[in-house]
Parts: C-alpha cells; structure tokens; sequence
C-alpha cells in the first residue's frame, strides 16, 4: 500500500504562498514593491525566530524565497514573446531563449531551470533588488 506524507508548511511559506500569490495581482507588476513587503515580513519573521533557524533550515529557506521570485516573475511575463524578449535581456542566448519562452512547463517548474538561474542568479534579488534574506 502506498502511504503518501505530505510536509507541513512553515508560517511563513503559508504568509508568501498567500499574499505572492502567482495569479494574485496585489501589488501589480512591480517586482520592487513584492520585495519591500516581504522585507518587512523577513525582517519581523527573522527577530521572532532567530534562534530556532540554523544551517540548513535558512539555507533551504532562502532558497525557496528566490525560486519563488523567479516562478512570480516567470507568470508575469505572460506571452512568449516577451518571455523571449527579457531572457534575452537578461543574458540567455537566442536559441535557448526560444526553448524556454515557449516552454509548456509551469513557473513553478521551470523557476529551477539552469538557464533561468544563469538569468536570475541570487545576486539579482540581493543586490540589485535589495531583498533581504534570512540569516
């Protein structure tokens, strides 16, 4: 018999899934005012548990942050055309541009792709974006 365990969400996987959502339009398509809000949220979040988040925990988090900033604005760019257009933009060759904006996957699946990291490394979040991360 097959025995499916599902994980529990943390609090604040159920905050960004709730208020990020990737059909929501809450704050329009500003990528920046996305960021200020989850600052506030991780800056008040990171006080209340920082001793309970060590290692692993932060990385595994930090890490679902970015990939759900990717997969937000993967659904933003709505038509393959301007999927093609700002992958190209952002330093992805023509060919493979093409591949990935015409691509049948969802945004959650395709926020993990190698050429969409090479386009939306971390540091594109961090620094030019200003988000904060936990720890």
């Amino acid at each position: 018999m097959f025995v499916c365990t599902l994980r529990k969400r943390t609090k604040f996987e159920t905050y960004v899934n709730r208020n990020f959502g990737y059909g929501r339009r809450k704050f329009g398509a500003n990528l920046n005012r996305v960021i200020e809000e989850l600052n506030r949220y991780i800056i008040g979040w990171k006080g209340y548990f920082a001793k309970g988040l060590r290692g692993v925990r932060i990385h595994k988090l930090n890490a679902w942050i970015i990939r759900r900033l990717k997969a937000f604005l993967w659904c933003q760019w709505k038509l393959p055309k301007t999927k093609v257009t700002n992958l190209k933009k952002l330093g992805i060759e023509h060919e493979e541009a093409v591949k990935l904006g015409n691509t049948r996957k969802a945004h959650w699946r395709v926020s993990k792709y190698r050429h969409i990291n090479y386009a939306m490394p971390k540091k594109m979040f961090t620094q030019k974006k200003g988000l904060l991360l936990l720890g």
